[in-house]
């Protein structure tokens, strides 16, 4: 199918990425909702170029942040419940 359209694996993998992470951060997201995606997904501005990149990239950005403060909370709880 990718061929037909002209696409190669690695399109096919950032939508798959994109659309993981949108259902993390996106409208009524499962880790929690992001105001920036949402912004993003609702606009209606005419896209500009590179905006599909920049969309991810943000995407990955608000994963990154989720990931460092969930695993920094966790380490924080594992540090307190050594000290008990």
């Amino acid at each position: 199918m990718l061929r037909i359209l002209n696409l190669n694996s690695d399109w096919a993998q950032r939508c798959q990425d994109t659309l993981a992470l949108v259902k993390f951060y996106g409208i009524d997201g499962t880790r929690y909702e992001d105001s920036r995606i949402v912004d993003m997904i609702n606009s209606t501005a005419v896209p500009k170029p590179n905006v599909m990149d920049k969309f991810l990239e943000l995407l990955h950005t608000v994963d990154c942040t989720f990931t460092e403060d969930t695993l920094g909370e966790s380490a924080l709880l594992h540090d307190i419940n050594d000290d008990e």
